[in-house]
């Protein structure tokens, strides 16, 4: 599968300036800070203690019924999309104004009932291009989130722009290779020692919930020069895709 026309659009903002390179523990637990709600297996101890409680009291992450979080299960693609939805009202994102702009029709999973818990997240990363089905009009809800998937997921949730592309990992499909380097150069992801991604990878739900609480607080991880670039060029594209700004 190609990237689509709005991940394109992004070689258009290509600059010569060097990616910047940060620690994959950045935002990670310093101390031991007390939260309204805590859950009972993410210890004070725990690198992303800080990151899971911050979330909690965001109304992102709720956890289990038991009071635990489960941070070394796997993430499944239908608690990714309900996490997302949480985060983000999808209705604003690009993504989803380019998909209305283009008249196309909203999208109905064929293997999610209506009373499913997640249907209403499902139908909304759905339509706003966040996530999408398989071949068959499936959007496999119990199947886990891949790094690849997590990585697209992310760009079109919180309308990421990259001031350079680059082939930066080794490994990556054509895919997939655009949203690595847009999370890598926003500072989200910083792959392998070994220079991989691993794109087919599976996530653990503390890992998840590391990379969006990146990609909900991407700005802090930006230098000055970076903050004024992006939200210039982000300006440009929200006024293009409400249809204010003619692109010649």
């Amino acid at each position: 599968m190609k990237p689509n026309k709005l991940l394109l659009s992004l070689s258009a903002f290509i600059l010569a300036t060097p990616a910047i390179v940060i620690s994959p523990s950045a935002g990670a637990a310093e101390s031991a800070h007390s939260y309204n709600k805590m859950f009972k297996d993410v210890s004070s101890s725990h690198p992303y203690y800080d990151i899971i409680h911050t979330m909690v009291e965001q109304n992102v992450i709720s956890g289990y019924e038991d009071g635990t979080f489960r941070p070394n299960e796997t993430i499944t693609r239908k608690q990714a999309a309900t996490l997302i939805n949480r985060a983000v009202d999808v209705t604003k994102t690009l993504s989803y104004l380019h998909k209305i702009g283009e008249g196309k029709e909203l999208i109905e999973p064929k293997d999610v009932s209506i009373k499913s818990p997640s249907y209403l997240d499902i139908k909304a990363v759905l339509n706003a291009g966040i996530m999408e089905l398989d071949k068959n009009g499936n959007f496999n809800p119990n199947e886990a989130l891949t790094r690849g998937g997590m990585a697209k997921a992310l760009v079109y949730a919180f309308d990421l722009i990259a001031h350079q592309l680059q082939k930066t990992f080794k490994d990556v499909s054509n895919t997939y290779s655009v949203y690595a380097d847009v999370l890598y150069v926003n500072h989200i992801t910083t792959g392998y020692e070994d220079g991989t991604f691993r794109e087919n990878n599976e996530l653990t739900r503390a890992h998840f919930a590391l990379f969006m609480y990146r990609a909900i607080n991407v700005e802090d991880y930006w230098t000055a020069e970076e903050a004024e670039l992006y939200k210039m060029l982000n300006e440009e594209r929200r006024l293009q895709a409400e249809g204010r700004l003619t692109v010649n």
